[in-house]
Formats: structure tokens, sequence, C-alpha cells
């Protein structure tokens, strides 16, 4: 039985440098390891962090039958031996040092003899990618392939390499797409996929696991996609070309040669206690759920780079914040916290009679329901209304003596935080969730010295799991504990000009890390998603707005695209919220306390 976490096919970091040979550490310990930092999503991964310390260990694992997996947290290579002993290898690793420190010990563990390296593929280009395979060459008279797109690209490397006493290879040969290579009883069928370099190679091999069943194992080769718009078509094109295979050749095994960016070093981890493949086949679901999120990552950062972004942070808000699928990567702020538009305020009619108002961080949305207004969340103080919403609504021409309710979605100060004035200014009644009265008290004395006047508020109505009618809006809501005992989130039917749309806010991004929270976190996510696939909702709401793109949402829909919110084709709903309940399943494995 396929765990959920088997989800852990990932990508992205911006891969390819490293500053100089890393020491190498004590082996890996993936118990007490996580991928710190970053948006980390994973089942896609947008964009992970680095390891904690590139170059950790991990003990070499035999993933497959006489196919084995070596290298660090950074980097690996894989070896696949033949019926008659030799061996063909997949990636060479990053410098000569990695021979002794690396490869060698590694090997003896299980009995191979690196001298029997007869072929070596080289995935691209990248110098932490062919680093022993000039070696090898010289040693083994081993024959080394690289597709001749990444040639130039891999003897840029010579004076590095020279520097390091690190050989690149001299009688390489080329392979490009749709070759089918055989070295003994082992065939190789290779793949084109240009996009991270011009010449990226991926492979697809027969396997068998221990219990004697075949699979067919891929490598994507090439993870991050290009910082430019042109680039990031070509990449595109090749993820279309790759899932074609997959799908008509029933791939079901995927492993990463920079084993941070899935989890590999977790996975691999779990075929080594287990004896057992498991943890790296994949149901078609999962593939396809695989390839749908390099899609969309890829997607949203050739939108950045036609805006101009090219510059990205490392490390976000950092791994305790859920990052949303639309975020993809975060553009690189002074202050290194990735939150696109930050300081900046925003107002639009982002439905019919449905407005969105506020900040890079924080917002409300104003339902005008014919019977009065009704907002969702209350941001952080009541400055943001007197500063931000207030003006904003006048330019809308709508009345803030018209407020009848305020909906708050969770008992945090950025949520409540101008609902109090609304109801003392202009009698709007409070709806929140009853189980989070303890969560506001505790979270009113940050918001004060952050130096935000704000109150706890007093619940009229205990907004619990049911429908709530306001006029021409009808909310469904849902109880989804889990960020907090309190959170509640809902599905509404909207429109764009009368074109009948439904929309979905789940209302709690962050964690709580002790075990129980995570566990009805996990379940929230998941009954929620089911939820929105049965009300077929094709629209996304967060009052967080930089964890979701809404600001450039927002941009997009005042430049014209009046459809902006609405997420269709990879990037839909269904595929936003298995984001956040497969971060949350993994969250649960490796973060809960």
């Amino acid at each position: 039985m396929k765990k959920l976490v088997s989800f852990a096919l990932a990508l992205i970091l911006v891969l390819g440098l490293a500053a100089a040979p890393q020491a190498r550490t004590a082996d890996y310990d993936p118990e007490s390891y996580y991928n710190n930092g970053g948006f980390n999503v994973p089942g896609l991964t947008f964009q992970p962090s680095r390891p904690d310390t590139i170059g950790t260990r991990f003990a070499p694992t035999e993933v497959f039958k006489n196919v084995y997996f070596i290298g660090d947290t950074w980097v690996c290579c894989m070896l696949y031996v033949t019926d008659n002993g030799d061996i063909i290898m997949w990636d060479a690793l990053e410098y000569n040092v990695d021979y002794e420190d690396i490869l060698l010990p590694d090997m003896q563990q299980f009995g191979l003899d690196p001298s029997r390296i007869t072929t070596v593929f080289l995935s691209h280009g990248h110098f932490d990618h062919i680093g022993l395979s000039g070696m090898i060459e010289e040693m083994n008279q081993a024959q080394v392939y690289i597709c001749k797109d990444d040639e130039e690209l891999m003897l840029s490397n010579a004076k590095k390499y020279e520097e390091s006493g690190t050989p690149l290879p001299k009688n390489y040969k080329f392979y490009g797409d749709g070759d089918v290579i055989t070295v003994n009883n082992v065939t190789f069928t290779f793949m084109h996929t240009p996009g991270h370099t011009a010449g990226s190679m991926s492979f697809f091999v027969p396997v068998e696991d221990f219990e004697g069943n075949m699979h067919t194992l891929c490598c994507w080769g090439g993870t991050s996609a290009p910082r430019d718009a042109d680039g990031t078509k070509t990449y595109l094109a090749s993820i279309e070309k790759f899932k074609e295979y997959v799908d008509a050749n029933h791939v079901d095994a995927f492993l990463s040669m920079h084993p941070f960016v899935d989890y590999s070093t977790n996975n691999v981890a779990m075929v080594r206690e287990t004896h057992s493949s498991d943890a790296l086949i994949k149901t078609p679901e999962q593939m396809d759920f695989f390839l749908q999120g390099l899609s969309v990552y890829t997607a949203s950062k050739g939108k950045l780079a036609q805006m101009g972004i090219t510059e990205f942070t490392h490390d976000g808000f950092g791994s305790k914040v859920l990052a949303f699928p639309y975020t993809v990567y975060i553009p690189e702020e002074e202050n290194g916290n990735g939150a696109f538009y930050l300081n900046q305020n925003f107002k639009a009619e982002i439905f019919d009679d449905v407005y969105f108002i506020g900040n890079g961080t924080n917002a409300t949305l104003i339902f005008d329901t014919g019977e009065g207004l009704v907002l969702v969340d209350a941001m952080t103080g009541t400055a943001d209304f007197t500063d931000i919403v207030a003006p904003a609504m006048a330019e809308f021409d709508l009345d803030p003596a018209n407020i009848k309710a305020v909906l708050v979605t969770t008992g945090k100060a950025d949520k409540y935080g101008f609902a109090q004035y609304l109801k003392d200014t202009y009698g709007a009644q409070i709806y929140m969730n009853e189980l989070d009265l303890d969560t506001a008290k505790n979270d009113y004395p940050s918001a004060l010295a952050a130096g935000k006047f704000t109150a706890i508020p007093e619940v009229d109505v205990d907004l619990v799991e049911g429908d709530y009618t306001f006029g021409n809006f009808t909310f469904r809501f849902m109880h989804t504990p889990g960020h907090t005992p309190g959170t509640m989130s809902f599905l509404v039917d909207v429109a764009i000009k009368g074109k009948a749309h439904t929309a979905a806010l789940f209302g709690g991004s962050t964690f709580n890390y002790e075990k129980a929270a995570l566990e009805q976190y996990v379940d929230s996510t998941a009954r929620f998603l089911e939820a929105a696939k049965e009300a077929g909702a094709d629209a996304v709401l967060a009052t967080h707005p930089y964890m979701d793109y809404s600001v450039d949402k927002v941009l997009d829909l005042l430049n014209g695209n009046a459809e902006a919110f609405i997420l269709t084709g990879k990037n839909d709903v269904a595929f936003y919220l298995s984001c956040i309940n497969l971060t949350a399943a993994y969250k649960l494995k490796y973060d809960a306390i």
C-alpha cells in the first residue's frame, strides 16, 4: 500500500552552482533532517530550499534490484549493475574528491567495483552532474554520453575543473531524443527535455522491485525552469512531451539526482529501512500530479519573468508557512521575505459585487449582498480600515454604514483587527467560531506589541458549520480546525458579468505543529478539497494576499483580464487544495511535536 507521503515527487530550486567543494560530514539521519526554509509543498515542491548542510552524507541504498542511489543531500548519482557485472552510471557527482569520499566507499559497501563502470550518461552539462565523468573515462576507458546541445556548457567548466584537479571527459559521444541504448541486459530510453539547459536529457528504464515486480523508472533531467519567458515555453513543451510518454508507457517510479528537491533522501531512507521500493513507486495519479505541479511552477515563473522579475529568495517565509500553488517562486526583496507588493495597497471589484481591498500582507473581502455589506476578515487593526479600506470603499460607492456583518475565519489578530471597530461604529455583527475565543485573547498582546490599535472581538454569532445567507450570497461554511481550533472555511457562488463561478476560501494558512493539530489540518484540508470538487469551485480567495499572488491577480484584472481569479487548466482549485493537504500530511510525518 502506497503511503500518502509518496506524493513527495517534487521540484525545484535554482540548481547548478555551488561555491566550492564541500566537506563531507556524518551519515544522513532522515528523522532529524528536514528541508528547512522556502515554500515547501511536498508533492510538487515549487521552491525547496537548499539543504541545511550541503554535502551531508546519507547511507547508499539499493533502491531496486541492482539499482543503487549514492551521494549526499546536494547531488547524487544512480548506478545500474547489468547481468555481467558492468555498471551504468547516470550523472557523475560534482568534484574529484567525491570519488574517494563518496563513490568508492559507498560502492564497496555493496561489493561493487568502480572499475566496472563502463558507461556514464550525463543528464546535462552543469558541473555538479559531470564531476567524475572524466576521471572514470580515464580509469576505465568508460564511454561518456552527453547531449550535443550541452557540449559547450560542459566545456565552459574547464577552468573550474582544472583548478580543482578534476578532468573533463574527452572522448564522449552524443546521445539525443529517442535514443535507445542497451548495455548488456539493461535498456535505457532517452528523451531530450530542454529548458533547464539546452541539452537536458531524461531517461526511462525497466527496473525490478524486491518482490520481483517490474516497473519503469524515470528521471527528469534538469530540475529548475529557466528565468526567462521564452525559456519557460521550451520547458513547458518538454513537460508535455514527457507526460505523453509517461501516460502511454505506464511509467510508475521516479528518482531525482538532486535529492533535497523531491525528498528522495526520505523516500530512499524508507526503501533502505523496509527493503521495499514502495516509496519510489507512484500511482498514475501521483505521476500526473508531479507533472501538473511542474507545469504550474514553470508557467508561473515564466509569468513573473514577463513582469521583469528574475531574482528570487531561497528562504521566503520559512518552512513553517504554507505556500500555495499559485505562489511558486517568491520575488526577492531587500529584506529577503519575498512578499511581493508587501507595502502596496490595492483595491478591485474581483467578482460582481465582491470587492478585494488590502495590502500585500492582509486584506478584507467585501460582499455587497443587496441587503447590506458583509466583510470577510478584518486585517490587523483599526488603522487598516480608516486608512486603507474606507477610502477604497468610497471609490466604489460603498457606505460603511451599510456594513451588517464581519465573518472572521480564525481568532488570529490579523483576521479580527478592525472587527470590533465596525461593531462599535456601525453596529456590524461579528461572526466567529467560539472555539477561537481563547485564540483571540492569546493573540491580542502580539497585536498591541506590533503597535496595532485593535480589540478582542465581542462575538454576536457563533460561526459554525452550515449555510449563512446574506441577501444575494450564501456562504457554505465548514469547520476546518488545525491552524486554530475554530478555523472556518467556505464556498460561495459568485459571478463575473453574470457568468456563474464558485469561489473557495481555505481559512487557515500556517501550521500548528502540535501533532493533534496537524492531524486535524490533514483531515480538514481533505474534507474541504472534496467539498470544493463537489461544488465545482473554480476560484480561490485568500485574505493573506502574498500567499497566492492575489495582488498579481488584481493587477491582471485591472489590466483587462476579468477572470484573473479563475483557476483553469493544471492550476485548478483541486490542485491548489491538494497541495495544502499534501504539505500538511508531510509536515505531520516530519515536523509534528
